[in-house]
């Protein structure tokens, strides 16, 4: 019986770095090169792009794909721009993605072959937004998700906090910034330069969206009332908007 779900070669790994850790053993490995500064000087020691790109071809077509993918992917580390080497990367995993039967390698293989050439379907995404799933967050969950879109540039040397009233749920919290992180609390706190009083919904539409845009929104339908609306844009525009931008994989 062959590979199917997983194989061997990936649970040998898995159980290795399960019990011993990511290191192995050799002390080359603890602090290496970027990737793509690695890549870099791999084209250069090989003696450029061009010839590289000679010899990645070459390994195509004598059908050794898995050396002529690990050649392609310096090229493409190098210069995501590379359309020879994006085009020539996506053939070399369809040809080993074809002829997997590991249905989660080949996933791998082919997605990131179209993902390389353009022909992904974004639409397919599943959509992890679902309004279901979002509306069985309790709110402290919905403003702890906030710190992960902390710019930390914005913010360096700030210390500042705001209070939020969770209508629908008749609950206080606070939210402050300091040393770069974001702090939940379960109060309004004293110090808040600005409250924000909504339902946990408007909250929700703030995560998913550009927070001070949707914010603004809300209050201009009666939907949240912001104490200071300065106070609140000024604090809010420390964080990202929501990235719509698909996260590319394969070009690393």
């Amino acid at each position: 019986m062959g590979d199917f779900y997983g194989g061997v070669p990936h649970s040998v790994r898995e159980i290795y770095v399960g019990e011993l850790g990511w290191f192995d053993g050799d002390p080359t490995s603890l602090a290496p090169l970027h990737p793509k500064e690695s890549s870099t000087r791999y084209i250069e020691l090989m003696g450029g792009r061009d010839t590289v790109l000679a010899h990645a071809n070459r390994a195509a077509r004598a059908n050794d794909h898995q050396w002529a993918a690990e050649l392609f992917r310096h090229l493409v580390r190098v210069d995501p721009a590379d359309t020879q080497a994006r085009a020539g990367k996506a053939e070399a995993l369809r040809r080993i993605g074809y002829t997997t039967t590991n249905s989660n390698w080949r996933n791998w293989y082919l997605t990131a072959a179209h993902e390389l050439d353009g022909t992904i379907d974004y639409t397919l995404a599943l959509n992890i937004n679902a309004p279901d799933q979002a509306a069985a967050f309790p709110p402290e969950a919905v403003l702890e998700s906030f710190r992960f879109r902390l710019d930390p540039d914005k913010v360096d040397g700030i210390t500042t906090t705001i209070g939020v009233t969770v209508t629908d749920y008749q609950q206080d919290f606070g939210i402050t910034i300091r040393n770069g992180i974001v702090e939940v609390t379960p109060s309004l706190p004293t110090d808040a330069t600005t409250v924000i009083t909504a339902p946990k919904m408007v909250l929700l539409g703030m995560v998913f969206t550009d927070l001070v845009d949707a914010l603004t929104k809300a209050t201009e339908a009666g939907a949240a009332t912001v104490t200071d609306p300065a106070a609140a844009t000024t604090f809010l525009s420390y964080f990202d908007p929501k990235n719509t931008t698909p996260i590319t994989l394969s070009d690393r």
